[in-house]
């Protein structure tokens, strides 16, 4: 059963590099988020610059961002909120190298309220 599943992986990652190309890098997103502020990870050598894409989705509020996020690693984002309260957010982003061969997406729930935390 243990053959079954490293054939598996390495007919998965062959057919990978045969759909992005003979130059596609293996690459790891990961997304931290704390309430306002998430951090994409991007492990392995893809090809810089990054193309990030953000999309914060908030239930019952508007988020504001006090700066683009996109093509940037650190976003940040407040909801007009009563002090102390903080909105459910789910939190996705999209990363792609700068050949735009996508390496992979996170999402992750965090929260959104008045304050950075």
């Amino acid at each position: 059963m243990r053959i079954r599943k490293i054939l598996f992986v390495s007919t998965a990652a062959l057919a990978a590099i045969a759909a992005t190309g003979a130059n596609a890098q293996s690459s790891s997103i990961t997304l931290s988020c704390s309430t306002g502020l998430c951090v994409v990870g991007v492990s392995g050598t893809p090809s810089t610059p990054l193309k990030i894409h953000w999309d914060v989705d908030v239930t019952g509020a508007v988020p504001s961002f006090p700066k683009v996020c996109d093509d940037k690693k650190i976003c940040s984002f407040v909801c007009p909120s009563p002090l102390g309260y903080t909105y459910p957010a789910a939190v996705s982003v999209t990363v792609r190298d700068s050949g735009n061969v996508l390496l992979g997406g996170a999402s992750t729930t965090t929260g959104c309220g008045a304050t950075i935390e």
